[in-house]
């Protein structure tokens, strides 16, 4: 197999289908951080909106929320949703928190969080909305678990779907760039076996008239001799204008606008 050129077509071409690899690479990384964002965003708004209408429901029914702080069996948790808080405290007045069964500690930077927000509570995600009970503050609470789950499985979906994709838009590339450079590298070629011809056809004749003089210079020699020497000397300087004037016609021609190619 032969090797790679640097200034090969092939290798042009596979300069050309990195390039337009990575540039895939980027715009896939863009729309992909774009989608992961969106989601999260959406499961986020849901997850408040979750929260939000617990919150309201208890707000209006505040024996409830004291039973479903209290562990009572059978109290109700509100509105049903996937997403509906399964983490409740109460802050009273005075400071005491009232945690319902099951419920980490509420650490006292939160104990007073209204609008939704995302914390950590012994090691687990959480996500917090807040807001006023009689006359203190209730806070309900979700594991963001879900939420990370979608996250991290999207994320591996997308890395998985990446590798195929870049693959084939590099191949895609590649054969396109290929097929683009084929004319340009039969051109090429033709040039370089045009400009050999042309030098092996300018090389004879400049040999002869090497030879001619060198012979003529070599020995003494009368003077039809060197009527000879000079007659083939001039058959051959005319033999060179004739191959400068083609190439002299073939450079005009090829400068000309609008020639055939």
């Amino acid at each position: 197999m032969s090797r790679l050129r640097r200034d090969g077509p092939l290798w042009a071409a596979a300069r050309v289908a990195a390039v337009a690899t990575a540039i895939a690479a980027v715009l896939y990384t863009a729309a992909a951080i774009g989608i992961v964002v969106l989601v999260l965003d959406t499961l986020n708004q849901r997850v408040d909106g979750a929260l939000a209408a617990q919150l309201h429901y208890f707000h209006e029914r505040p024996t409830l929320a004291l039973e479903r702080a209290q562990g009572l069996a059978g109290a109700s948790n509100g509105p049903r949703d996937a997403f509906a808080a399964s983490a409740l405290w109460i802050v009273y007045p005075d400071g005491q928190v009232q945690t319902s069964p099951a419920s980490p500690s509420l650490p006292e930077q939160y104990r007073h969080v209204e609008t939704p927000t995302a914390v950590t509570l012994q090691g687990y995600g959480y996500r917090l909305v807040g807001g006023e009970f009689l006359n203190g503050w209730l806070v309900l609470g979700t594991s963001s678990d879900y939420v990370d789950f979608t996250a991290r499985a999207l994320i591996i979906e997308v890395l998985v779907v990446a590798v195929p994709v870049l693959v084939l838009v590099f191949l895609s590339a590649l054969a396109i760039g290929r097929w683009s450079a084929a004319p340009i590298d039969r051109a090429r070629r033709r040039l370089l076996e045009f400009t050999a011809d042309a030098s092996h056809e300018l090389r004879t004749p400049l040999q002869v008239i090497e030879a001619e003089v060198s012979l003529a210079l070599l020995v003494q020699r009368s003077a039809s001799s060197y009527r000879e020497t000079i007659e083939n000397i001039s058959r051959e300087s005319q033999r060179l204008r004739h191959l400068v004037d083609d190439l002299l016609w073939l450079a005009r021609f090829d400068s000309l606008p609008g020639r055939p190619r």
